[in-house]
C-alpha cells in the first residue's frame, strides 16, 4: 500500500487569529486540496465539505445558538453573493 503524508511547516502561532488561520490554509489545507484533485473532483468536494463543517462547528460551538444561527445565515448568504459575482450570475 502506498502512503501518501504531506509534512507540514511551522505554523506560528504568535500572530493574530487571522494570520494564524491563512498559514494554517495556506500550508495545510491548500497544499491537500492540490493532492485530492489529482484523485478527482469527488475526494475535493468531500475534504472540503469536512473542513468546512469542522471549521463552522468550532465557530459556532462559541457563540450562543441564536448567534450562531445568525452568524450562519449571514455567512451563506454572503458566500452565495460572492459565488455568484465570481461566476457572472449577477
Amino acid at each position: 500500500m502506498n502512503s501518501k503524508e504531506l509534512k507540514i511547516k511551522n505554523i506560528d502561532v504568535s500572530l493574530a487569529p487571522s494570520a494564524i488561520a491563512q498559514d494554517i490554509f495556506t500550508k495545510a489545507v491548500s497544499p491537500v486540496m492540490g493532492i485530492l484533485k489529482k484523485e478527482g473532483s469527488d475526494s475535493v468536494k468531500e475534504f472540503s465539505f469536512c473542513a468546512m463543517w469542522l471549521a463552522m462547528g468550532l465557530y459556532v460551538n462559541n457563540l450562543s445558538t441564536k448567534d450562531a444561527e445568525k452568524a450562519l445565515n449571514h455567512a451563506t448568504a454572503n458566500i452565495i453573493i460572492q459565488l455568484k459575482k465570481l461566476r457572472g450570475e449577477v
